[in-house]
């Protein structure tokens, strides 16, 4: 039987800061990722100003040191809704790296900071053992003192309902004929929206948010028929050619935020899935997966009971992201609405409103 400090399940940007930042703090952490890293995965691929910090130290003195410093940067983000388009500066600049490359880059430095890291081990169940953890998996068991969960949305560990209705998300990189600028851009129309942003020299993450019904009608096509809901995006897209497979992934659910659960602690999209046209979904889940470490290291280090820390961590991660996630479940709601839509085609909430989407989609 393999014991550990602390188990990692998952090994996307939640589940590697957390193992990063334990191992770091002393600790002897198991990092396990049931499939296998790198792979293309949908994602905006858009890293906000307010992580890039921790992402520099979790990556420091790594091979993937050099990953952000050649990212390109985002200085300024574009609306493009019902005809108007509305443009605003980045309170500072953020940065776009692709997932495939981003992940492994973490990975790599959770293997360099001494954690345990293995790959296409799938945990099947966890249990209760006395004062530790045991993890089932396929490839045996393990014992752990704590036990962080950055699984993602779905995950066998948490077994959900699946509604009538839900989302998809769709993601394809394409190679530009033209010089694409330095700007986050979101094109939304009813029923979805689509992100595009420079990821290097001469290509453009293309991420869409559809409803479930647009992704059965466009199911041979997703892209195209993501193309046709905006006018603006088709007639840009035309100077585009696509050089990776279409990737999709479903239901997207917007629900509660569980930052733990009978003293397992939720990191990443497994605490909470934030609205894609916040941009913060990978920098929420290296800050709390940092955290996440950054309060566990009490059991390993000073024998504190799991069930506390595992508390503390929740009071400390509502603290810091609970009103950026209502904050983006309202403005959802209203972008969905016609008065809001009448009032940005007459020029109403142009003047001032991105900077309040901004502002209002930042976690200080």
């Amino acid at each position: 039987m393999s014991a550990c400090d602390m188990a990692v399940i998952g090994g996307g940007p939640a589940g590697t800061s957390a193992a990063i930042t334990a191992a770091r703090l002393g600790a002897h952490v198991l990092l396990l990722e049931r499939s296998r890293l790198p792979r293309h995965k949908v994602c905006g691929e858009f890293i906000s100003a307010e992580s890039l910090g921790l992402l520099r130290a979790l990556l420091d003195g790594t091979p993937g040191s050099m990953l952000l410093a050649d990212a390109p940067r985002m200085n300024t983000a574009r609306i493009f809704l019902d005809g108007a388009v509305v443009q605003a500066p980045l309170p500072a600049p953020a940065a776009s790296i692709e997932r495939y490359a981003l992940d492994l880059a973490l990975w790599r430095a959770a293997e360099c900071a001494g954690a345990d890291a293995r790959m296409k081990v799938a945990v099947e169940k966890i249990t209760r053992e006395n004062q530790h953890w045991r993890l089932h998996t396929t490839a045996g068991d393990f014992d752990a003192g704590c036990v962080v969960d950055a699984t993602g949305r779905w995950s066998n560990l948490r077994p959900a309902v699946m509604p009538a209705r839900y989302f998809a998300g769709v993601k394809a990189h394409f190679e530009t004929t033209v010089t694409e600028p330095d700007t986050v851009d979101l094109y939304f129309w009813r029923g979805g929206y689509c992100g595009v942003s420079r990821v290097n020299r001469n290509e453009v993450n293309v991420c869409a948010l559809i409803d479930s019904s647009a992704l059965h009608r466009g199911r041979e096509q997703p892209l195209e028929h993501i193309f046709d809901s905006h006018p603006d995006l088709r007639r840009r897209s035309m100077l585009w050619k696509q050089s990776t497979d279409v990737v999709i992934t479903s239901p997207l659910l917007f629900g509660g935020v569980i930052p733990q659960s009978d003293g397992v602690v939720r990191a990443g999209d497994a605490a909470g899935f934030i609205d894609p046209f916040a941009g913060d979904g990978i920098s929420l889940a290296l800050r709390g997966g940092a955290l996440a470490a950054e309060c566990l290291r009490r059991v390993w280090q000073d024998g504190c009971a799991v069930e506390v820390a595992a508390s503390d961590y929740a009071t400390a991660y509502l603290r810091q992201f609970a009103r950026l996630f209502r904050r983006t479940a309202l403005l959802r709601r209203a972008l969905a609405t016609p008065l809001f839509l009448h009032a940005v085609r007459m020029g109403i909430l142009r003047r001032g409103m991105l900077d309040f989407l901004i502002r209002a989609t930042r976690a200080a």
